[in-house]
């Protein structure tokens, strides 16, 4: 078993099916509903929001801020009409479920599989 592990691709390979699977769980877990990551910082605010869609972010400046707490995570279930009624978010990028989790596994199975030929 400790010759499986020998080389750096292997060990990238495994890293990337992690990665890969912590995506798809994500993607499975956002067809109940969505998950908000609020990240607020000397008036900035960043936003990453998990939906049925993908996933998405916004960026908004907020000139006078008055937080509490800079990081706040927000988790709804079964509930997906909620970002739809907040009408000043509209996000700075979006990217589909698949086309991170389809790319990240085809990565993973090329490391991992990948016979090594002394150079690798």
């Amino acid at each position: 078993m400790k010759q499986f592990f020998y080389g750096w691709r292997r060990k990238a390979g495994v890293a990337t099916l992690v990665m890969a699977l912590s995506m798809a769980a994500l993607w499975m877990r956002s067809l109940g509903g969505f998950d908000s990551v609020e990240i607020r910082w000397c008036g900035l605010e960043y936003t990453l929001l998990s939906g049925e869609g993908g996933i998405s972010g916004h960026r908004s400046w907020d000139p006078f801020p008055i937080d509490a707490f800079p990081i706040q995570l927000y988790s709804h279930r079964n509930d997906p009409v909620i970002p739809l009624l907040d009408v000043s978010y509209y996000p700075d990028f979006e990217i589909p479920h698949w086309s991170l989790v389809l790319p990240l596994t085809m990565l993973s199975a090329y490391l991992i599989l990948w016979k090594s030929w002394g150079w690798a």
